[in-house]
């Protein structure tokens, strides 16, 4: 009976959806529309850290962008689903924030094994799944120039993506970036326009500027909900692709694993985990010199033939017998060892944050200098980010303040939290802390947690709903490692796709004059994230929120001390140049504190 009951209420149920998405005409459609964006426009009203920033610095306005996101529902015939959700998104990119994003409810994708770069309006393969491109009949290459892509230039293709998410953020070069990963990757839960079929890839392969046409596929995943269905969809249609992800639909800014990641970083890492030059264990820097050792591997120099210094090919790289950083140390040409990690995203666990530091206890045994490579680094877990940090001094760093939009419920959670405290203290227990960087001083550090959540309060009763710039969590500055510290010199290689926690760690590092960085500017995301889910019927899983922010860092970013740009030269002899520029700077490093400044990859 009770079977039989859950069976007829469902059928019951479709049916109503059916007939109510078939009954539903464009005036209907539009309102509900306009309601929906107004909901999310509240939200960020109440709970967008840098709202009054964004206006006062740049003529930013909510009301506004909000009042010509509606005139572009109203004017627009026969609007679909998916032309809605592309205004919601340019409503949320004309906050200048990569941090602010929507997510829609979309199972539809499609992908090309490659990604590409932009490089002076020209685009290059940086990045070739050889497991779904291997070699043989399609000669595709990293280094190769796409210079057809379908019918169109892989310009025009550019150009229509540009318009479709219209943004001024003030990093051009990081929109250019994003934009170019968007030419071969297309996702419907960004509201991006999914191709499907096949598609004519014309290359020019250098040196010999031979050009070859190849037909591909898209990989082309379709939607699982029709879409008749758009309007009346609920949280549990969600795609099977972004549950798994463990994605949280609440307001999470109080955890305390707290976030300072690109959003959806998770979902995105999982789709394009072989994709993708987003968050890779291996990045674009190639191979600096002969490797005297290789994490997971021990042999000597005299045993190598390196010639060949293909970044891409794993060659000696079986880490993975004891873990997945990528690091070796290399002999550079005046004979000095050198080390080299890499720092792919900031997420990980206990044991990721021990063998780092087993790696750095070698570097500072071995090494004159060590060199951090965090290029196309999406940011993570703020804790983690820190615990890293720990290892690469021996002095306190300095963190960056956060002023941090707070409502009553902030304030209760403050409270609550002070209470915690209070008993703790009454009985002499100390409290469990989650975060690593306070385990070994939880006393000392449970006081600094106190005292953030006594600046809530203390913001509150004055009423200020966005703070003083205070320290994140109790973290004011990072103690060095109690096992683990490298005290020589420190490079950090940055990049226009370091976003986050990527804008963070090298920015941490340059404020305290204990590294020098290598690059161009990373893009500016200067807060701490979360996502919600907001009560909705127009397909919108999440929106993502900037609640705190450091002006210093954004809509700036980290400035690098040696500036490189990457050059079509770099991009088809994988990047010698870029190679040899930094060589030279590390070596200058090495031998006085105080040089110039400047480099370019001309």
């Amino acid at each position: 009976m009770r079977s039989l009951f859950f069976k007829t209420t469902t059928i019951l149920c479709l049916n109503v959806f059916i007939s109510m998405a078939f009954g539903i005409n464009q005036d209907q459609k539009k309102s509900l529309m306009i309601n929906d964006l107004m909901i999310i426009k509240q939200y960020y009203d109440i709970h967008y850290a840098p709202l009054e920033w964004k206006k006062e610095k740049y003529g930013w306005d909510l009301n506004e962008a909000y009042e010509k996101s509606v005139e572009e529902i109203l004017i627009t015939p026969e609007l679909s689903t998916k032309q809605f959700h592309q205004i919601v998104q340019k409503f949320c990119n004309s906050m200048h924030d990569y941090h602010v994003k929507a997510i829609f409810l979309s199972s539809e994708y499609a992908t090309l094994p490659f990604t590409v770069t932009e490089v002076d309006g020209r685009f290059f393969i940086d990045c070739v799944n050889k497991s779904k491109l291997p070699e043989g009949r399609l000669q595709i290459k990293v280094g190769d120039e796409i210079i057809g892509f379908g019918e169109q230039t892989p310009q025009e293709v550019m150009k229509e993506l540009k318009s479709a998410y219209e943004s001024k953020s003030i990093n051009p070069k990081t929109n250019s970036s994003m934009l170019a990963i968007g030419l071969t990757q297309r996702f419907g839960y960004l509201g991006d326009e999914v191709p499907k079929g096949p598609i004519i890839i014309t290359v020019k392969t250098y040196p010999s500027e031979k050009e070859t046409s190849y037909q591909l596929m898209w990989n082309y995943h379709p939607e699982i909900v029709p879409h008749y269905l758009d309007f009346m969809q609920s949280i549990h249609l969600f795609p099977e692709a972004l549950k798994k992800n463990n994605i949280d639909l609440i307001d999470n800014r109080w955890r305390e694993d707290v976030e300072m990641s690109t959003p959806f970083i998770d979902l995105y890492m999982d789709l394009l985990q072989e994709d993708s030059v987003i968050g890779k264990r291996n990045s674009f820097v190639p191979r600096l010199g002969n490797p005297m050792w290789i994490n997971g591997d021990e042999f000597f120099e005299d045993d190598i033939d390196y010639s060949d210094t293909d970044n891409h090919a794993d060659t000696f790289l079986n880490d993975k017998r004891t873990n997945d950083w990528n690091a070796y140390i290399y002999r550079n040409k005046k004979g000095k060892k050198i080390g080299y990690i890499r720092i792919p995203r900031y997420r990980g666990d206990e044991q990721d944050v021990g063998y780092f530091g087993e790696i750095i206890e070698r570097m500072e045994k071995e090494t004159e200098a060590l060199i951090i490579d965090q290029v196309n680094n999406p940011g993570g877990l703020v804790f983690y980010m820190y615990e890293l940090a720990s290892m690469l001094t021996s002095k306190p760093l300095s963190t960056p303040h956060h002023c941090i939009k707070l409502t009553y419920g902030d304030a209760i959670y403050a409270s609550e939290y002070l209470e915690k405290i209070r008993i703790h203290e009454v009985i002499k227990k100390p409290m469990n802390h989650p975060h690593l960087i306070v385990k070994n001083n939880s006393f000392i550090q449970g006081l600094f947690v106190k005292n953030y959540f006594e600046s809530i309060l203390s913001e509150w009763y004055q009423g200020k709903t966005l703070t003083k710039p205070i320290h994140l969590w109790g973290v004011d500055m990072i103690n060095p490692h109690p096992h683990y510290r490298y005290t020589k010199p420190l490079v950090i290689l940055i990049n226009e796709l370091d976003t986050s926690g990527g804008d963070f760690f090298p920015m941490i590092f340059k404020n305290n004059e204990r590294a020098v960085l290598f690059g161009t500017e990373t893009a500016g995301a200067g807060g701490c994230t979360n996502a919600v889910s907001l009560p909705n019927q127009t397909g919108i899983a999440l929106i993502t929120n900037t609640w705190s922010i450091v002006d210093c860092i954004e809509n700036k970013g980290a400035v690098p001390d040696f500036r490189y740009e990457i050059t079509i030269k770099d991009v088809i002899s994988n990047y010698a140049p870029y190679a040899e520029a930094l060589n030279q700077v590390v070596d200058q490093l090495i031998k006085k504190p105080s040089i110039e400044k400047e480099h370019s990859g001309a």
